[in-house]
């Protein structure tokens, strides 16, 4: 997401999200993805409709949804390349830091996932495929890593992270929420909680 990109870059952040979102409307929309952006012709129907996120209109899901191969940002990051394969990212990017978290964790390189999101895979076929591919194969070590991820506390990121989110937050959300965890972030300024 640009949160990670710029936290990564150590860039300036970029307009909060409330400022950019005026109109959202619903959280799926159904789009046709041009057959010309499909990989894999093995697909039955390459115009086939496809869910996929107008991430200029609302939000990708919670870094804390599990419901792509059990892990945390995994749901995030399909939904943000869908948004890029179908031109709708607005100022979210596929392939970002919080991505590769993820992917290096699981052991999935970012092409080989890219590849498969744009054959029009829907969430389940894209969940069977990650834990397929995956390198870990116990659930107890995604379960682990999963709640890791979700306790990260910004006070154990590097000092470089923890300068950007020291003026970051105050900019960006809300007075009186609070950023216990690293996560809260996204879940806060997409208002979430």
């Amino acid at each position: 997401s640009e949160i990670a990109t710029c936290m990564a870059n150590h860039l300036s952040p970029p307009l909060p999200l409330q400022s950019r979102f005026r109109n959202r409307g619903s959280f799926l929309h159904i789009v046709t993805i041009p057959s010309s952006q499909f990989h894999n012709p093995a697909i039955p129907s390459p115009t086939m409709d496809i869910p996929a996120i107008d991430l200029t209109q609302t939000f990708p899901r919670s870094p804390r949804d599990t419901s792509i191969g059990g892990y945390v940002v995994a749901a995030r990051c399909v939904d943000k390349c869908r948004a890029v394969l179908n031109g709708t990212a607005g100022e979210y990017h596929s392939g970002c830091p919080l991505d590769e978290v993820w992917l290096d964790f699981a052991g999935i390189k970012y092409k080989a996932f890219h590849k498969f999101v744009s054959s029009g895979a829907d969430d389940a076929a894209i969940s069977d495929w990650v834990t397929k591919k995956s390198k870990q194969k116990k659930r107890s070590q995604v379960i682990a890593w999963n709640n890791k991820m979700r306790d990260y506390r910004i006070s154990k990121m590097d000092m470089g992270l923890q300068e950007f989110l020291e003026d970051y937050i105050p900019e960006n959300i809300p007075a009186g929420k609070i950023v216990r965890v690293w996560f809260d972030v996204y879940d806060i300024e997409e208002n979430r909680i």
